[in-house]
């Protein structure tokens, strides 16, 4: 899709499996400027892609631009509705010549060397340090997931699946099952063309409109969910839990008053806050993504309410999914932090697309997302590695990233620490500072590189946050 954007004419482009015939097959959805050529453009893009990313039919949606949600992002239903009732024929573009060589792995090794540069790019760890034994959880967190799926089922055209083993998912077991779901779809293909009886050979023939195929293959299964139900191997996670009632009015207005009548008052008479750069946030039109270091279990609070409180009652705080399920009062508590903090899970393991949907639905009504790119907590203050899928998850929902420092709370609350301490006999000073936002990322942007900016931006609102707290 982002390799059509570029051909003159294509205003937008969506790239859907088209719902007939037989699967797999790629087909664009383009929305076209009067006077634009798609079979040129479609064939331009082509000669740029690897074979299982090429597209093999094109349709140009009727109006001039797609349907979208409230952030910009198109909506792809109605555009997945509208293609399924599309009869092929050669007038409506369904076939363009795809030349080129097949980007199917040749054998499991291929497989893996593809697989660790993917990783490499997205987890810094070169790849010549990576090994088939090595662990996916400990290169990639929760939101890597997100963009290392994006890529896979880009070159492969396989979909993540959400069923879990017990044992350790490791980069050689990933590498064997990408190239168990690429090899079969590829080469079913590849005895399409020679059956053909056309001469143009990359199109099957077309069956019912109404004949939807079966799923693509899927292929990333997650690392197991100990004390998520059962854990034995071939069983599935615990599921997300999306709890669509955090939406309901009564939810919505409890909560609000929640936070501004108990929560606010209560937070500010154990804390001193010391807060600036809210001009940065005010100019902007919720929703956004607030990106913060993480200190401490507390960090959600001095970020809510350094907030005013307007734009507080917005947020929305992200947490990892996998604590819920194996804590004892997990359903409790996972409720509990949805209707007070309208939770998103951020799912560390297996199927990663429930987070991205509840985000989205979040951002559709207006709401913002605090999230920690380091993934975990620092032990001494200085900044983690950020982790790349919060330049994703801005990608796909379109969403400006205000960069956020804080600090003094590492001292109050550390890691490993279960009672708070300093903030008792007088209010303990915690610092907040707001940075310049970044605007959202385009299609077409890398997320390494919104990335690095993130965290560029994040270090020197940290060091003053410190200063300001007293702390550093």
């Amino acid at each position: 899709a982002d390799r059509l954007r570029r051909e003159p004419g294509i205003h937008d482009a969506v790239v859907l499996e088209r719902p007939w015939g037989e699967r797999g097959v790629v087909s664009a959805v383009l929305a076209a400027e009067p006077g634009a050529d798609p079979t040129a453009a479609v064939r331009a893009a082509n000669q740029d892609l690897p074979d299982a990313a090429r597209v093999r039919s094109w349709h140009v949606w009727p109006d001039p631009d797609f349907p979208r949600t409230r952030t910009g992002k198109v909506r792809r239903p109605p555009i997945q509705e509208w293609l399924a009732g599309r009869a092929p024929t050669i007038d409506a573009g369904d076939r363009v010549d795809v030349p080129g060589e097949s980007a199917a792995p040749e054998s499991p090794a291929d497989a893996f060397t593809a697989l660790a540069r993917l990783v490499g790019q997205i987890s810094g760890i070169p790849s010549d340090d990576l090994a088939r034994s090595t662990s996916v959880d400990e290169v990639l967190g929760s939101l890597d997931r997100v963009e290392l799926m994006t890529r896979v089922e880009s070159i492969y055209g396989v979909a993540p699946d959400p069923v879990t083993y017990a044992e350790e998912l490791t980069l050689g077991t990933l590498a064997e099952e990408i190239f168990a779901a690429a090899r079969p779809g590829l080469e079913a293909g590849s005895a399409s063309e020679r059956r053909s009886d056309d001469g143009v050979g990359e199109e099957p023939q077309a069956e019912d409109a109404g004949e939807r195929p079966e799923t693509r293959p899927a292929i990333l299964p997650g690392a197991g969910l100990p004390g998520a139900g059962d854990s034995r191997p071939g069983r599935r996670p615990a599921a997300v839990t999306e709890a669509r009632w955090r939406h309901d009015p009564l939810v919505r207005a409890t909560r609000r008053a929640f936070r501004t009548g108990f929560l606010r008052p209560m937070w500010r008479s154990f804390f001193a806050m010391d807060v600036e750069g809210l001009e940065h946030v005010e100019a902007l039109d919720p929703p956004y993504i607030v990106a913060a270091n993480h200190l401490s279990e507390l960090d959600p609070g001095a970020i809510l309410f350094a907030l005013p409180e307007r734009e507080s009652s917005r947020i929305a705080t992200t947490a990892m999914w996998e604590y819920f399920p194996r804590a004892r009062t997990g359903s409790f508590l996972y409720a509990l932090g949805v209707w007070g903090l309208n939770l998103v899970p951020l799912v560390q393991a297996g199927d990663w697309r429930p987070t991205l949907r509840i985000a989205g639905k979040v951002a559709d009504r207006g709401g913002s997302l605090l999230v920690f790119p380091e993934g975990e907590r620092s032990m001494d203050g200085r900044l983690l590695p950020f982790r790349h899928g919060i330049g994703v998850m801005a990608r796909e929902l379109h969403l400006p990233i205000v960069p956020c420092g804080a600090a003094g709370l590492m001292a109050i609350l550390p890691k490993g620490s279960h009672w708070a301490r300093g903030c008792w006999l007088g209010r303990a000073p915690v610092a907040v500072r707001f940075g310049r936002p970044l605007p959202a990322p385009g299609p077409d942007d890398d997320p390494a590189r919104v990335v690095a900016e993130v965290q560029r931006r994040i270090e020197p609102l940290v060091e003053e946050a410190g200063r300001a707290a007293g702390r550093f």
